[in-house]
């Protein structure tokens, strides 16, 4: 490599000075440089099977200038080659790069090498199809078997070529490399990839290259499948789990309605329908989540139940968007029997401001017997409603003296509502705590919200907390990566404790 340092025309900067050398041992006699603009056609061909790369690069590079006049002699060559030899695939190969550097397609050599046993050539045949789609008689028959070959390198060309291909059908066909019925191809796995592997288990087949490739794909082709979709022109031959890839990958929002009719029919698998439901969270409206909320009453599980709502809430929370109409399911829902759909019922009725079910919820926040999980909801519920009846419950809840959970909550939940108690009670809590390690939480709210550091910075000027509620605070501190001098200090301050090394007194260095 020569000197890049020196001026262009600076005479170091030559074919011999360099940083970098080829290392040999000694006596050992130098590769030649072949004269390759000095060979004939047949000749410069015949360097398409030099070991060296350098070589074949600039052998392709002059057949390249020399034109189309060089073809007979790269076809001739091409078939009177050993088919026995070793690197038999790569040489032809290299014949149908020669091809592509022309310009000139040859679906014949073209196809052999897309079925050859050489994976490599079978990758790199599947690019070149992708360069040739729009003048060969088949180019989706030629990638489909390509698509699920046992190779993931090939697969991943395939998909990749298929990405070039403007017809529906592609996206179908590229689809098909997610299948788990591709064989497994020990020879090509490593020595700990058999380790990890146990006996008669297939190895992971769909790697984070190919989920890229084939999420980049459905990107890529998006403007020509989504209206075929949408006009069921094509179906993906009824397979689920290729449609939900496609449509979680694209990531639109004309795809909504189709993802919420597949969840209706009970065509998600299980495995998928987090996938699902997030898609339908972050693109749909109104109407979409209406039609979501009413599959709860069908739902065949609490757990789809639950998935369900925590979407929608998931939908307010990131885009505050609520479902049209008068949300009768959750009359329903606040009456049945498990307590997490339940409390998840009432995070919906404060989320989405439902006035008429505002008093249910009140009532199990309020109510001493209530399940914990119920009463938690609740609160989450009355802080998303707000409202002055909504904010005198949680205080009246942060200001009891219990130290329970549902008071360490409510103050919590009252942090970005009314700082002022919220600290208040916080610093309370602080002094009263018999279990330190309950205040993690609590702590690490506070730090979240820049006004109640600054306002517990300034109660705790002059009181005292236990050292062990102090310690676990600083640690809070600590993991949550910020800078906060002055609050560290006054946690030291009011809990008596110190950094500096401990010193001990002579009878304790006397015990050691």
């Amino acid at each position: 490599i020569q000197h890049g340092e020196v001026d262009f025309r600076d005479p170091r900067r030559d074919h011999t000075h360099g940083r970098i050398w080829r290392v040999t041992y000694k006596g050992n006699p130098l590769v030649e440089r072949p004269q390759l603009v000095d060979m004939s056609n047949d000749e410069l061909v015949a360097q398409l099977a030099a070991p060296e790369r350098w070589t074949r690069r600039q052998a392709k590079r002059l057949l390249k200038e020399r034109g189309t006049d060089v073809l007979s002699a790269v076809k001739k060559w091409a078939r009177n080659l050993d088919n026995s030899a070793p690197g038999y695939h790569q040489r032809r190969l290299e014949a149908l790069w020669v091809y592509q550097s022309l310009d000139v397609v040859e679906p014949e050599l073209l196809e052999s090498l897309l079925t050859c046993v050489d994976h490599n050539a079978r990758a790199a045949a599947s690019r070149v199809v992708g360069d040739w789609h729009k003048r060969l008689d088949a180019p989706l028959d030629l990638l489909a078997p390509r698509a699920t070959d046992e190779h993931p390198r090939v697969r991943l060309e395939a998909v990749r070529a298929l990405a070039t291909i403007l017809d529906p059908h592609a996206i179908e066909i590229a689809m098909t490399a997610l299948d788990p019925d591709v064989p497994p191809l020990s020879a090509f796995m490593t020595a700990e990839e058999r380790q990890i592997n146990k006996p008669g288990e297939l190895p992971v087949q769909v790697d984070q290259w190919l989920d890229y490739a084939l999420w980049l794909t459905c990107r890529d082709l998006e403007p020509v499948w989504e209206p075929a979709l949408l006009a069921s022109e094509i179906d993906f031959g009824g397979n689920v789990q290729h449609l939900t890839y496609v449509l979680k990958s694209a990531g639109s929002a004309k795809t909504v309605p189709v993802l919420t009719r597949l969840l209706s029919e009970g065509r998600v698998p299980d495995d998928q329908r987090h996938d699902v439901l997030d898609v339908v969270t972050e693109y749909g409206g109104p109407q979409e989540l209406r039609e979501l909320l009413s599959l709860t009453s069908s739902a065949d599980s609490v757990e789809v139940t639950a998935s369900i709502l925590e979407s929608l809430l998931r939908a307010h929370r990131r885009r505050k968007v609520v479902p049209e109409g008068d949300h009768q399911s959750l009359d329903r829902l606040l009456t049945t029997e498990d307590a997490r759909v339940r409390s998840l019922a009432m995070q919906c009725v404060g989320a989405w401001h439902v006035e008429r079910l505002w008093p249910q919820v009140k009532g199990i926040a309020e109510q001493v017997d209530a399940m914990p999980e119920e009463r938690t909801g609740a609160l989450q519920g009355a802080a998303s409603y707000g409202g002055e009846e909504a904010i005198n419950l949680l205080r009246r809840l942060a200001k009891r003296d219990d130290e329970s959970t549902l008071q360490l909550q409510a103050i919590r939940l009252l942090l970005p509502i009314d700082v002022t108690t919220a600290v208040q009670q916080t610093l309370t809590v602080m002094q009263q705590a018999k279990n330190a390690e309950q205040l993690v939480p609590l702590v690490d709210d506070v730090l979240k919200q820049k006004p109640a550091i600054e306002q517990l910075t300034g109660v705790l000027n002059g009181q005292t907390i236990p050292a062990d509620v102090a310690v676990v605070a600083l640690r809070a501190v600590r993991s949550s990566g910020q800078q906060l001098p002055e609050f560290s200090a006054a946690l030291q301050q009011a809990g008596g404790v110190t950094t500096g090394p401990k010193q001990l007194s002579p009878e304790e260095m006397e015990a050691m």
